[in-house]
């Protein structure tokens, strides 16, 4: 080892960790290095002119070093002398570890060690052309005595320049400086070391040195210093995470501990990363990868002659354009990653999961006994999946893939030639838009899923479950021998399910759905245009909101289920059970010759049982159930449900309240919940119960009575009678036929109380409104109601018609409502005439006579009614009693006839703008009285005889108890003449 003489010098010692003990120097500059080359090879040497301790740690030492090239750096103003003979030492060159103190700007680069504070020597790696620059030389520090051995320390860069050792320290310990790879990594080799005070562990304190002004110059040597280098090709790495790096030669890399880089460069060379989770790239070469334990990388060519992962999950990637044929299991390795090359990578022999990427060129990727993956990119691969449950992709190219044992999936598209799932549950997978045709059974597969193509998955050869989806376009879709499922999704798509108990759902779109033999379930849409169920017992769901329409007979189903729209479902045509669920809408559900059950849900749905012996649930909503024959049970649910009978011609009897009903259709019929029922053909007796119900006894003579409620009655066709009982009821007249000829006359004599009712609608029925406030209801037509017809056979002739009714609607059109008899009188009563020139004629009670729009001729009879003529020019005759008349808008007549009567006008009377009219008033016998106290414009009496008045009066009121004659003109033209008044207020 070579020695030298220093100066006296201020510091303290530190062992670094290793073996070398540290000077620190204070207080003194260092001068820089210069540069000079010299050749790789082991015995090579170097002159060195100016030295600078690199091999120690520097506190408070400024130095700014040179980055490469030839030259001194510049002179500082204190330096240390540098030695005066120009002694030889040797020194072993070798790779070491990247190193950074903590923070630096490179402490964060992949395969650096962070440093802090530590006085341990860094070694720097070498990576780059085979010759060297030495930019360091070796620094001979005195001890005490003015002798010692100094450490020695040669540091090379390759390529571009590079900061090298940053010198600056702190005064408390020793720091490693920043030395990193980017551009120029630096090589660094440390000589033996140098006694010197505090050796050891211990820190020991030497003899004060000068100060540094007072640091001799520099001596000039006698001739450069040189110092012979001594190359090894073998490298071991430390226990932390090394960074190795060959050159041109056969090198041997160890990385030891630690996450380790290792790279062999050109040459032949053996890469072992030992423990960690390490990097090993052999470069160009028949290298020996080896990754040792621990996770490793392996980068490979096609000429590397050993590749070994060793324990841990590891990983090959193939560099260079060249293929590489690797036995996974025999490698150790677990995941391979191929490249330009026709790759070969066969995992046949392993047992655990292991990931094959092919990527470009024709590769033949082979899993083993585990849960594999393989993707063939682009080329055209062959795969082979191997047992396990393996995931396939051929990718680009016509590939052909074998997924093995195990329930694997293959990802393919229209250009693979060969798709085999083998053993196990296999499902395919089609990529791209273009279609793919598949045989399941002669693939061996169990599911496959389309694309945006056409896609043809045929499984009839099939005897075990298939699951098809079609998804875009238009799909043909056919399943096997067992429970399949079949998805078209959108498009035009054909289903066909083949034997077993299939799930056909066509998706979106004009679909074509056949179950064939099983039991069947098919999800089905208002757009499909073929439904059939085929053998066995078979469902369809309706999908989405609009309405289905389907003859189950036709379609071979025997469950049909519906959703939001209003839906048909009609199995007249079946002879054996259907089920039909509406559900939401207002649907149509109708059974067949079987003992159907029909449900409708939410909605106003129409049920009809058919023949057998039914079940009929309306659900929520106002609906309508019919039992057919059989012995049906009937439950209304919520909502104003209605009990039909409409199709029976025998008769039935139905009690409401009891729930009983007999006779025809309705023999064994057993109901809950409903509030109305309609008749048959038959001569039905239909009866309510305590609530509002509605009775329609249809054609045929019946019998309706309301029982409690406000109940609505209509007898339909034929001679009825009904009752409306207790309640407010609505009694409905039926036009049974028509009035051949005949009149309705007060006075056959006066042409003017005879009215021809030839043509009209007549009733046979027989109203009783009973207890409460009942109404008779009569068509828009032209009716003629007759409380005692005396036109009517016997004994209809001899019966009154109507019977506590307290109120009349004659409806529209023009009708005649008489209620004289000269066997029958008749109370109170209501009588509107709507629209239409009518004819309404009281009885002996005190009535109210609307006329309503048209030319109206009424008539009160006896007692003290009240007459309101409405729009049109009206005839009003009071009759006995003291009357009220309205004639309203129009030209009227009113007659008061016995009594004291009133006569009043109104605004109302003026409500048709412009149309001035001209009424006519006798008052009759007693005292009758024109009232004018409603009009608000102006008028002018005339009394035959006798004063003039006008409206602004403010005598407020005429009388002449003999019966006053005279006019009353207003202020729009209308007119009004009366005679017999008493008295005219205003």
């Amino acid at each position: 080892m070579n020695k030298a003489s220093l100066p006296p010098s201020t510091g303290r010692s530190h062992d670094d960790g290793r073996g070398l003990d540290v000077e620190m120097i204070r207080g003194s500059d260092v001068p820089d290095l210069s540069a000079r080359d010299f050749g790789r090879s082991a015995g090579d040497s170097a002159p060195l002119e100016s030295a600078a301790a690199l091999g120690s740690i520097h506190a408070g030492v400024d130095s700014t070093d040179k980055r490469g090239g030839t030259g001194a750096g510049p002179a500082l103003a204190d330096r240390q002398a540098p030695a005066t003979e120009a002694d030889a030492a040797t020194v072993d060159v070798a790779e070491r570890l990247f190193a950074a103190p903590s923070g630096a700007p490179h402490s964060n680069r992949p395969g650096t060690t962070p440093v802090d504070g530590g006085d341990r020597a860094v070694d720097a790696p070498a990576d780059g052309p085979e010759s060297m620059n030495p930019t360091g030389a070796f620094a001979q520090n005195r001890s005490e005595d003015g002798t010692g051995e100094a450490p020695q320390e040669v540091s090379g860069e390759r390529r571009a320049s590079s900061s090298i050792l940053d010198e600056a320290g702190s005064a408390d310990g020793p720091s490693a400086g920043q030395v990193h790879g980017d551009q120029a990594p630096m090589q660094t080799v440390v000589g033996a070391p140098a006694p010197s005070a505090g050796a050891g562990d211990g820190a020991g304190e030497g003899t004060a040195g000068p100060d540094p002004a007072e640091a001799q110059e520099p001596v000039e040597p006698a001739g450069p210093p040189t110092v012979e280098v001594a190359y090894t090709e073998a490298v071991s790495g430390t226990d932390g995470r090394d960074h190795l790096v060959g050159g041109d030669g056969n090198d041997d890399m160890s990385g030891g501990g630690g996450n380790d880089y290792l790279y062999g460069g050109d040459g032949n060379d053996m890469l072992s990363g030992g423990d960690g989770n390490d990097y090993l790239h052999g470069g160009d070469g028949a290298d020996e990868l080896r990754g040792g334990a621990g996770n490793d990388r392996l980068m490979i060519d096609a000429l590397d002659t050993i590749v070994d992962g060793g324990d841990g999950n590891d990983r090959v990637d193939v560099q260079g354009s060249d293929g590489v044929a690797l036995d996974l299991a025999a490698s150790s390795i677990e995941t391979a990653v191929g490249n330009a090359g026709n790759d070969t990578f066969d995992a046949s022999g392993a047992s655990g999961r292991v990931d094959l990427h092919g990527y470009a060129g024709d590769d033949a990727l082979t899993g083993g006994g585990g849960n594999d993956y393989l993707y063939g990119g682009d080329g055209n691969d062959m795969l082979s999946g191997g047992g396990g449950n393996d995931y396939l992709h051929g990718g680009d190219g016509a590939d052909a893939l074998r997924g093995g044992a195990g329930n694997d999936r293959l990802m393919i598209d229209a250009l693979d030639t060969i798709v085999d799932g083998g053993d196990g549950n296999d499902r395919v997978d089609v990529q791209g838009s273009d279609g793919v045709a598949l045989d399941l059974a002669a693939s061996s597969i169990e599911t496959a899923v389309g694309n945006a193509g056409n896609d043809t998955f045929d499984a009839s050869g099939a005897s075990g479950r298939v699951d098809l989806h079609g998804y875009a376009g238009d799909d043909a879709l056919t399943g096997g021998g067992g429970n399949d499922y079949l998805y078209g999704g959108d498009g035009n798509d054909m289903l066909s399910g083949g034997d077993g108990n299939d799930y056909l759902h066509g998706g979106d779109g004009a679909d074509e759905l056949r179950g064939g033999a099983g039991n069947d379930r098919l999800m089905i849409d208002a757009l499909d245009t073929v439904v059939d169920g085929g053998d066995g017992s078979d469902r369809v769901d309706v999908q989405g909101s609009d309405g289905v329409a389907l003859d189950l007979a036709a379609s071979s189903i025997e469950t049909a289920v519906g959703n939001a729209g209003n839906d048909t479902f009609d199995a007249s045509g079946a002879s054996g059970r259907v089920d039909l669920h509406g559900y939401a809408g207002d649907d149509a559900l109708t059974g067949g010759g079987g003992n159907d059950y029909l449900y409708g849900g939410d909605g106003s749905d129409r049920l009809v049982g058919g023949d057998g012996n039914d079940y009929l649930h309306g659900g929520d909503g106002a609906d309508e159930m019919r039992g057919g024959g059989g012995a049906d049970r009937l439950y209304g649910g919520d909502g104003d449900d209605t009990l039909s009978y409409a199709s029976d011609t025998v008769g039935v009897a139905v009690d409401l309240g009891s729930g009983l009903a007999s006779g025809g259709d309705a023999e064994g019929d057993r109901f809950d919940g409903f509030e109305n029922v309609t008749g048959g053909t038959g001569h039905d007796v239909l009866t309510g119960d305590a609530g509002n119900n509605v009775l329609h006894g249809g054609s045929g003579n019946d019998v309706l009575a309301g029982g409690g409620g406000n109940d609505t009655m209509a007898g339909g066709q034929g001679s009825d009678a009904l009752s409306g009982g207790a309640g407010d009821d609505v009694l409905q007249f039926s036009a049974d036929g028509a009035w051949a000829n005949g009149y309705a006359a007060m006075n056959m004599d006066d042409s003017a109380d005879r009215h021809n009712i030839g043509g009209m609608n007549r009733s046979f029925d027989r109203f009783d409104g009973g207890d409460g406030h009942d109404t008779l209801q009569m068509t828009d037509g032209n009716d003629a109601l007759f409380l005692d017809d005396g036109l009517s056979p016997a004994p209809d002739a001899i019966a009154a018609r109507l019977t506590s009714v307290e109120s009349i609607d004659a409806g529209g059109g023009n009708d005649v409502v008489d209620l004289t008899s000269a066997t029958y009188t008749y109370g109170d009563v209501r009588i509107s005439g709507g629209d239409g020139d009518d004819v309404l004629w009281g009885n002996v009670g005190d009535d109210t006579l609307h006329g309503d729009a048209g030319s109206d001729r009424l008539s009160g009879g006896n007692g003290n009614d009240s007459l309101d003529g409405g729009a049109g020019n009206d005839h009003l005759h009071g009759g006995a009693g003291d009357d009220v008349f309205h004639g309203g808008a129009g030209s009227d007549t009113m007659l008061g006839g016995a009594g004291d009567d009133l006569f009043v006008w109104g605004d109302s009377s003026f409500d048709d703008p412009g149309a001035a009219w001209t009424d006519t008033v006798a008052g009759g016998a007693d005292f009758d009285t024109l009232d004018l106290c409603g009009v608000s414009q102006g008028w002018t009496l005339h009394i035959d005889g006798g004063p003039t008045f006008a409206g602004t009066d403010a005598a407020r009121a005429y009388e002449d108890f003999d019966g006053a004659t005279g006019t009353i003109e207003f202020d729009d033209g209308s007119s009004l003449s009366f005679q017999e008044i008493e008295r005219v207020q205003w």
